[in-house]
């Protein structure tokens, strides 16, 4: 601690006295926060600058943080995750194809296997799924049914039965993509529904897994067809997408679950499944409907604020209110129970969701946040940590899947709340605290593999988040003397290469991106440029802002659908001739070694 005695000033007040809007006397600790006891956070706001004395200031620092907002958006959030534009497995086959293998895996499940894989999935997975549907219990009746349809012991198929095979084939679909090799191994082939070689060994692989999730989702959207969803109306297309959305199948697949989303947007729209607020003169029955339109309406806002994109311009998450406005309301009603409200899972998973919608949008426009909305963002994180900290782990698999999937999110909303404080407010406690965060987020996965419950590490969620973390951490390494970044883009790699992730496409071209911008830091470190002084006019930052230019380019061509993508030139003649020769090779060279087309690709 600095003492008093020495009077040290600084040159801006300290972030204490910023928040309370009162005046600083800007000497370290000020009175006001000695007053209060506060003197440890008054130090601490002001280390960064006592630090710095005498020191040689990184004045592109925050240029290459706010550059990294703008690269994450374009090039991971857009090209990578959401861009629509690259053809996927499914749109290169034609449509009677589709239709021919979505008959052929119909008639090679077997009613054994069926209900071994729905026995599975309501006592592992339920915590996904549980709440998109009024009674679980329908689902072994539906199937018996959808059996004797199939052995003629009933009548023929009509739309409403179609919605309902696409339901169980959703279910079937979650339940092979997040089922343990092992015991899905053991299903198809005690099954005799395989007819792959029994010589080979292992029988089952994970690129085999992907393979069958990819057939089984062709099947679920082939009921839907058969039901002509777009003409009838019904309740069982949300509910569809929404376990379907709970599978790769928004990442496959991005164009038609878009789509798809957009019709189940409308629906929800014509049925007013959001009026649900509880009214005195309800009757029992209409208690539980508006029960369960609650939870399929936040469902839905949950996995449409995920999509959410230039791919996607429509959303209905924007009508609920933003939780910090709640948050300042109970500031000023200190007497509010904070803890006993809304327990169910669905809105405590939206609640979270939404304070992630806050941050997010500082990100998506490279604006400098408030240090209150800040505060207030923190302030419900610990709340909501207090609220999880209270479930019970060990009462069932949907308890602890319920709970890892919301802490989990709770962490990445921390993480970007760092994020977001280490690029405009704090660069030395807030590195710290985002190491210390994506540190927490890796152990969580690898606590999954060790517990035996590895199979929530395929959860778009998680998969998303370590990627976006991943590209954090690799482009810091860059600039970043520290080793600590480089360490964690390696451990984040080296999950992906793990028995159940390393066939997935999305983590294949994360890990190319990865590596790309890693080799970056050989350029920064060799590369020097002495012509005018800017540390900016560097190959390195040429480099980024050609790859965002890229998507933006790409962007713009999906708006002029008269143009095909070969027509318009990437870059103008104007921005190569602004630099040297040997600048311009020295970036092409590296571009071409390294091919962010390539690398995309490699997600296909």
């Amino acid at each position: 601690m600095i003492p008093r005695s020495r009077a040290v000033k600084s040159r801006s007040p300290c972030t204490v006295c910023v928040k309370r809007k009162v005046k600083c006397d800007r000497e370290v600790p000020c009175s006001n926060c000695s007053k209060r006891g506060q003197q440890e956070k008054c130090i601490a706001s002001n280390r960064v600058k006592l630090d710095k004395v005498g020191a040689e200031p990184l004045e592109y620092k925050q240029e290459y943080l706010k550059l990294w907002h703008e690269y994450r958006y374009w090039v991971f959030d857009w090209g990578l995750l959401q861009n629509a534009s690259r053809p996927s497995v499914r749109q290169q086959s034609d449509w009677k194809t589709q239709i021919e293998r979505a008959d052929y895996w119909s008639n090679k499940l077997n009613m054994d296997m069926s209900f071994k894989l729905l026995d599975y999935s309501v006592e592992k997975l339920g915590g996904l799924y549980f709440g998109v549907l009024g009674d679980v219990g329908e689902l072994y009746m539906e199937l018996e049914t959808y059996w004797a349809r199939i052995r003629g012991d009933r009548a023929e198929y009509g739309p409403e039965s179609y919605f309902w095979n696409a339901i169980l084939w959703s279910v079937l679909t979650l339940t092979v993509h997040y089922i343990p090799l092992s015991v899905l191994e053991a299903i198809m082939f005690e099954t005799q529904f395989s007819e792959f070689p029994t010589e080979v060994e292992p029988r089952f692989t994970e690129q085999l897994r992907d393979e069958l999730v990819s057939e089984f989702i062709n099947v679920t959207i082939q009921m839907l067809k058969r039901a002509n969803f777009l003409e009838c109306p019904n309740i069982r297309t949300i509910q569809t997408y929404l376990i379907l959305a709970s599978t790769p199948f928004p990442i496959l697949e991005p164009a038609l679950a878009n789509s798809l989303l957009t019709h189940c947007l409308h629906l929800a729209k014509y049925w007013q499944i959001d009026q649900f607020r509880p009214l005195v003169a309800d009757t029992p029955d209409l208690r539980l409907t508006k029960l369960a339109c609650e939870k399929i309406w936040y469902r839905l806002c949950v996995h449409d604020y995920n999509q959410s994109g230039r791919n996607k311009p429509l959303s209905i998450h924007e009508s609920n209110n933003s939780l910090l406005n709640h948050a300042a309301f109970l500031m000023d009603k200190p007497n509010v129970d904070v803890y006993q409200s809304e327990e169910m899972f669905e809105t405590l998973l939206w609640k979270v969701t939404s304070l992630d919608r806050d941050l997010e949008r500082y990100f998506t426009s490279q604006t400098k946040p408030p240090l209150k909305t800040l505060d207030a963002v923190q302030r419900q994180i610990d709340i909501f940590l207090h609220k999880i900290g209270n479930l019970d782990s060990k009462s069932s698999s949907s308890i602890r899947c319920e709970k890892f999937v919301v802490s989990f999110l709770l962490n990445v909303v921390n993480w970007k709340l760092s994020n977001l404080t280490y690029t405009y407010y704090d660069q030395d406690s807030g590195a710290a605290k985002i190491t210390q965060l994506s540190t927490l987020l890796i152990a969580q996965v690898l606590n999954n593999i060790k517990s035996q419950m590895d199979y929530l590490n395929r959860l778009p969620i998680v998969l998303v988040s370590l990627v976006k973390i991943l590209g954090f951490h690799s482009l810091c390494f860059i600039f970043d003397k520290s080793a600590i970044n480089e360490q964690l883009a390696l451990d984040i790699s080296e999950i992906f290469q793990s028995k159940d992730l390393k066939y997935s496409g999305l983590l294949r071209a994360a890990a190319g991106l990865s590596e790309r911008l890693r080799e970056l830091r050989k350029l920064w470190k060799t590369v020097r440029i002495i012509d005018d002084g800017q540390t900016l006019n560097h190959p390195v930052f040429r480099i980024l802002q050609d790859d965002i230019s890229r998507f933006q380019e790409d962007s713009r061509r999906l708006n002029r659908v008269f143009l095909k993508s070969d027509d318009i030139a990437f870059e103008s003649q104007e921005e190569e001739e602004a630099q040297s020769y040997e600048f311009m090779q020295i970036v092409r060279q590296f571009e071409s070694a390294f091919s962010l087309q390539k690398i995309l690709d490699s997600k296909v």
